[in-house]
């Protein structure tokens, strides 16, 4: 197979799963109203459909890494794989200080509703890391791999669809723009670190274990009273506050940390694990 047509080919195979990938979201509105029969309470509904939308997700995208012969990658093999640790010990340090301030939400939560909190997380973590740097990513980086920069740029493609791909929420809230266009943004530079982690790590489970935390920790508006209409209010103020200071500085560090993990990567060792080394680069 020429080069081109090689190009050709997994530029359309980014393209489908993105595609498959939204198509399969949007169930979950399916998923929703299906259930409002069985289960009255609107977070419970929203949780176990999220959770039936995500299982098929993760089972395909599963399938895709095995035929697409991307285990390598990803580090499947062992755990023994995983490389540089320590990288994740500044984000945990974070993540913590939001799990601590949050005692109370999952102290007080209905132990029901706390199971399906986290069985949603977990799945929304595997079936987002799966795809996006399990997959797009590696894809990226072959199309990409005649490029000076390419884990950079790769790393950055693919941090920019996962961002977009969050505005898939103005479905759920659509009176919130400004509030789901923080979200795009957050979730373009945490896209960048959680590359970088996973290159720099060699191994999946990494990113999916920062990316279930970070989402557990900050995220867990589902176990707050009136968490919908508190984040409607507040992200509808517009103006430049400290508030907003401080949440574009920690979109900074993430980017900054994600391009440092990326520039201290042997692009040698990624190129090895997708079988590269061999092509003509």
């Amino acid at each position: 197979m020429s080069s081109a047509t090689l190009y050709k080919r997994e530029k359309s195979l980014i393209a489908w799963i993105s595609l498959g990938l939204v198509g399969l979201l949007a169930l979950d509105r399916l998923w929703n109203g299906l259930l409002v029969p069985f289960i009255s309470a609107e977070v419970e509904r929203d949780l176990v459909s999220g959770i039936l939308t995500r299982l098929p997700i993760v089972a395909i995208a599963i399938w895709l890494l095995r035929r697409l012969e991307l285990q390598k990658f990803i580090g499947t093999g062992s755990l023994r794989n995983i490389r540089n640790v320590q990288a994740m010990v500044i984000p945990m340090a974070i993540i913590s200080m939001g799990f601590f301030s949050s005692l109370s939400v999952y102290k007080n939560a209905e132990s029901w509703l706390l199971i399906l909190f986290t069985a949603d997380t977990v799945l929304v973590a595997l079936a987002e890391e799966l795809t996006f740097r399990g997959l797009i990513l590696p894809i990226l980086i072959r199309i990409n791999r005649k490029k000076k920069h390419v884990l950079f740029i790769s790393v950055l493609v693919t941090s920019g669809i996962f961002g977009l791909m969050h505005y898939l929420n103005l479905f759920r809230q659509p009176d919130n723009f400004w509030g789901i266009s923080s979200q795009v943004l957050f979730a373009m530079s945490i896209g960048v670190f959680l590359g970088g982690l996973l290159l720099r790590t060699r191994h999946l489970l990494a990113p999916v274990i920062i990316h279930f935390l970070v989402n557990f920790s900050f995220g867990n508006g589902e176990l707050r009273q009136q968490a919908e209409e508190t984040v409607i209010t507040e992200t509808g103020k517009g103006g430049f506050d400290l508030g907003t200071l401080i949440t574009l500085l920690f979109f900074a560090v993430m980017f900054m940390g994600g391009w440092y993990m990326i520039k201290k990567t042997d692009r040698s060792c990624v190129f090895e694990d997708l079988d590269l080394t061999e092509m003509k680069l």
